[in-house]
């Protein structure tokens, strides 16, 4: 038994001596990633891709660049940064507001037991546009319109001795910027009039009204609302 526990420092020993003989040098740190953007022009909450096929680094962080905290400053202790695992091929990052952003991936390589510390940093400027053209709520007199399966139409219903000649609805849309007009007339939710009455008296349907919405990058979309009616 004697022998047996002596021989335990040596291993221990051994081992270190090992260990020193693998120290290894930091590998050449790369930043290189590429884009799914054309132009780098992405879209606000559409996915903007890195692809980091090219990238090497025992650490890697991006920086989002759309607040002055997410941009990135070598020399600032208070900048935020998304941690990516070594092994990633790709990763998402979201916009939620329109602008141009300094979008930044930081690549970090260590060795010889962290004596060696490399980076390798490369940024791109993205412009994010806002291309949202959805209705997300139309409604008449308090009563939300029934969507079409397309997508395409609003559904309302009453009878056919209703006065539908001076209704007021309220609508709501994904984009704070996009605008709503009918024809050449600029709509304004809860306060513009439109005349949703048939087109001749008896009409099982009133007359359909276009609206288009239009997105700040130009963007635009129709929905019809009409009413369907019974005797």
């Amino acid at each position: 038994m004697k022998n047996k526990n002596n021989i335990l420092p040596i291993l221990f020993f051994m081992g270190i001596l090992t260990w020193g003989c693998n120290k290894e040098d930091a590998l050449e740190p790369s930043a290189d990633f590429t884009l799914n953007l054309t132009d780098n022009t992405g879209y606000v909450k559409e996915p903007v891709t890195l692809y980091l096929t090219n990238v090497v680094g025992d650490f890697i962080t991006i920086y989002r660049g759309d607040a002055a905290n997410t941009i990135y400053n070598e020399d600032s202790a208070i900048v935020k940064g998304i941690a990516v695992g070594k092994n990633e091929d790709s990763v998402n990052v979201n916009y939620n507001n329109a602008g141009v952003y300094q979008l930044t991936l930081l690549a970090a390589t260590s060795g010889n037991w962290a004596e060696d510390y490399f980076t390798d940093v490369k940024t791109v400027q993205v412009t994010i546009l806002d291309r949202r053209t959805k209705l997300t709520k139309f409604t008449i007199d308090k009563v939300n319109g029934k969507l079409s399966e397309d997508g395409t139409e609003f559904y309302f219903y009453d009878v056919k001795t209703a006065d539908l000649t001076a209704k007021k609805p309220t609508f709501s849309t994904d984009s704070p910027d996009a605008l709503v007009y009918i024809g050449s007339e600029l709509q304004e939710s809860g306060k513009s009039v439109v005349d949703f009455s048939p087109l001749s008296p008896g009409d099982a349907e009133g007359r359909p009204v276009e609206y288009k919405v239009v997105a700040p990058n130009g963007d635009f979309r129709i929905y019809v609302v009409k009413y369907f009616l019974n005797d």
